[in-house]
């Protein structure tokens, strides 16, 4: 049932769509996604660990997610929580002003027009019933064109892969499924 994350650009839209199934029950990806002890297991691609996870569960809450990666690289994002609707919808603001310059510089260089464009995106995300799981949708908006080819570029596709293997092993050790209706 489980297969590989589909990474789409939505039309001439400034957004990608990202699409993956999960053998568990729209409850428990949901939960694995809005707190901070599921979050820090595995959020963020396989050479990075998460040393700061805080999420507040609520439309207006805030987050903040470190990953510190090789040679104790960090790499912060943080924002608010817009919209929290339990077990089926999330969006997020992602401020990643913080990461280190030589990823931000990848993104915004210096002495061009990107240089200082807004480092701040924003996740919708969709939990969606389907045979035997559960379907995630993540729509990410980006302030300009050029984030999305540097995204893809950057491997985007391959770090969300890779977080999505560590989530299907935590959902698949947490205990017992039972379905959402």
């Amino acid at each position: 049932m489980i297969h590989d994350a589909v990474f789409v650009r939505r039309g001439d839209e400034r957004v990608t769509e990202l699409t993956r199934d999960f053998s568990a029950s729209r409850s428990k990806v949901f939960q694995a996604w809005t707190t901070a002890a599921s979050l820090e297991q595995w959020w963020g691609p396989h050479f990075v660990s998460i040393t700061q996870c805080h999420f507040e569960a609520r439309s207006g809450g805030s987050y903040r997610i470190e990953m510190t990666g090789e040679e104790d690289q960090r790499y912060p994002m943080y924002g608010l929580v817009r919209e929290y609707v339990a077990n089926e919808r999330l969006a997020w603001q992602v401020c990643l002003d913080e990461h280190p310059e030589s990823w931000v510089g990848i993104f915004r260089p210096r002495g061009t027009h990107l240089e200082h464009a807004i480092m701040e995106w924003e996740y919708e995300i969709t939990f969606q019933d389907i045979p035997g799981g559960t379907r995630v949708t993540i729509a990410s908006t980006y302030p300009v064109e050029e984030d999305i080819l540097t995204m893809l570029a950057a491997g985007a596709t391959v770090g969300w892969g890779e977080s999505f293997e560590k989530l299907d092993r935590l959902l698949a050790t947490s205990g017992a499924d039972k379905r959402s209706h």
